[in-house]
């Protein structure tokens, strides 16, 4: 597989990095916030490291050394970065690349920073079930958010740090106070189990993935807004624009959330997929290694 920069106008793609001649596996891109920086994992040098691309200078960078990672994810202050091995849960300092080992019993994907960078929420079975975690940076203290027969996914925090919504099996999503662990609200009827989650940029909305369909959610309410049909292909991840108006499946299909019209259908189905900070592209992850 291969990642692509995608023009979410135009809807034309480039590949995010040269090497078009030779195969090798580039997954789970991460957009900074500032939008000049994409890291990724690629095995182009034997194994799943992972790499940062400095869109802003044209530099790709080699972040780890001779590990197989998984789901990179950088901060919002752009100064660290999560990764798994296998199921346990690292922080990285880019500059310093001083490591920090957080939990060992994860399940090996489901991570969310806070948007202060401060926090990390993740799933561990460190209990048994999975359950939600928060891990606080500053003063290396863990704290356990839900204690029930769920099994939670996919965590996502809102814009204000205040809730943080999962993704379950059991066919919900919820909405959870992220101080005092209460259940703010369950999001029914994902009938195949809700598998990703995703807050909008003001915090009012929630967009579900449930393999059938796209999903999108009051926050304050937990009443469903829009359906976001997409004919046969599953629907495993979805995204928001940065201003909201947007979102996107990784079914290739962008939804106008004003309107309710199906925008653009960018290309075939992809693993994963995230807006440029500056609403202009969508970079996706695509199972054919030939062609972004």
């Amino acid at each position: 597989s291969r990642i692509g920069i995608y023009d979410v106008d135009s809807g034309t793609g480039a590949p995010l990095t040269a090497d078009t001649e030779n195969y090798f596996d580039e997954s789970n891109p991460s957009w900074s916030s500032d939008g000049n920086i994409i890291v990724f994992v690629s095995n182009i040098g034997g194994y799943y490291d992972i790499r940062l691309k400095d869109l802003s200078v044209n530099t790709l960078t080699q972040v780890t050394n001779g590990i197989n990672t998984y789901n990179p994810k950088i901060s919002p202050d752009g100064g660290k970065i999560t990764y798994f091995v296998d199921s346990t849960l690292y922080i990285v300092e880019i500059e310093s690349g001083l490591t920090t080992e957080v939990d060992a019993d994860t399940d090996g994907e489901s991570i969310a920073w806070s948007p202060d960078s401060g926090e990390l929420a993740f799933i561990s079975y460190q209990k048994g079930p999975a359950d939600l975690y928060v891990f606080n940076l500053s003063v290396q203290s863990l704290k356990q958010i839900t204690n029930d027969s769920g099994l939670e996914l996919k965590p996502a925090w809102s814009p204000d740090g205040t809730r943080i919504a999962t993704a379950s099996w059991d066919e919900t999503a919820c909405i959870w106070d992220s101080a005092t662990g209460q259940k703010l609200h369950a999001l029914e009827g994902h009938l195949n189990g809700a598998v990703d989650v995703v807050f909008g940029p003001d915090g009012t909305r929630i967009a579900t993935a449930d393999v059938c369909v796209g999903r999108v959610w009051d926050v304050g309410t937990g009443a469903l807004t829009h359906t976001l049909e997409t004919g046969d292909d599953a629907v495993d991840a979805v995204a928001f624009s940065p201003d909201g108006t947007r979102v996107a499946t990784n079914t290739g299909q962008v939804w106008d959330l004003v309107t309710g019209a199906l925008l653009h259908t960018l290309g075939d189905r992809a693993y994963s997929l995230v807006f440029s900070p500056d609403e202009t592209h969508i970079a996706t992850t695509h199972p054919d290694g030939t062609r972004v």
